[in-house]
């Protein structure tokens, strides 16, 4: 019979094994195989053959159910966990900041590490010059929620910091493709994307950002935890102010 599912769930899209092929970078005759011989793809090809799908692997073979060798795209999202944005070496920013080509998405209170020590507005004017894009979301240094984090974190001076940060960014937000805006949301994760690459800086009550963990996901098809975060930036964004 061969695997009804795979078959049924492409006719309803309309997708060719040629097409599908193309979608996740194998030849025509490989999905064939898939189809007719019910083979089981490698991983990386079972997970992009899911996603463009919209089923869960173990749905097309299932046979991978309750074995070790069902992937889990979630899981494949995490590439590096650090206990402190403080014990992220230096060249890890500095990497992810240089090797940007398309899209930077800051949203923080004041990170001024990334000022004082990487350069971020060198960065933005070069992105800018080639046609990428950049967001970066501030906190509003009028806002109490900012004075409130800084005393919970024994760190009264936030607001201060955020001044501090948007004066150094303010010239940046002239650059075609780059906005900065200013935000007075209580953050639950400082985040950082590059590309592909998102860095999620979680929070934790009484303690400053850099006291707190990194994970380093990677935007992999059928994932959540890359999208789930990055839906928390479009909603803090949307209600972010442009600065007078």
């Amino acid at each position: 019979m061969g695997n009804v599912r795979l078959r049924s769930a492409m006719n309803a899209l309309g997708l060719s094994p040629a097409r599908l092929g193309a979608l996740v970078e194998v030849d025509a005759k490989t999905v064939e195989r898939w189809i007719t011989q019910d083979r089981i793809p490698r991983p990386k090809a079972r997970a992009r053959v899911a996603a463009e799908l919209g089923k869960d692997e173990t749905y097309f073979w299932p046979v991978l159910l309750g074995t070790d060798h069902a992937v889990n795209p979630t899981t494949s999202e995490i590439t590096r966990i650090w206990p402190t944005r403080s014990s992220v070496p230096p060249e890890v920013w500095q990497r992810h900041l240089d090797n940007a080509r398309e899209r930077i998405d800051v949203l923080v209170y004041a990170a001024m590490f990334l000022t004082d020590t990487h350069r971020l507005p060198e960065t933005l004017a070069r992105l800018s010059n080639a046609g990428g894009r950049a967001r970066v979301l501030l906190g509003d240094p009028t806002s109490d929620v900012l004075v409130q984090r800084g005393l919970g974190e024994g760190m009264p001076n936030v607001p201060g910091r955020a001044a501090s940060a948007y004066e150094f960014l303010a010239a940046s937000a002239s650059l075609p493709g780059v906005e900065i805006r200013l935000h007075d949301t209580t953050l639950y994760a400082s985040l950082y994307r590059f590309d592909q690459t998102l860095l999620v800086n979680v929070h934790s009550h009484g303690l400053p950002a850099k006291d707190s963990p990194v994970l380093e996901l990677a935007d992999v098809p059928g994932g959540h935890l890359h999208s789930y975060y990055m839906g928390a930036f479009d909603r803090v964004w949307s209600s972010a102010r442009r600065p007078e």
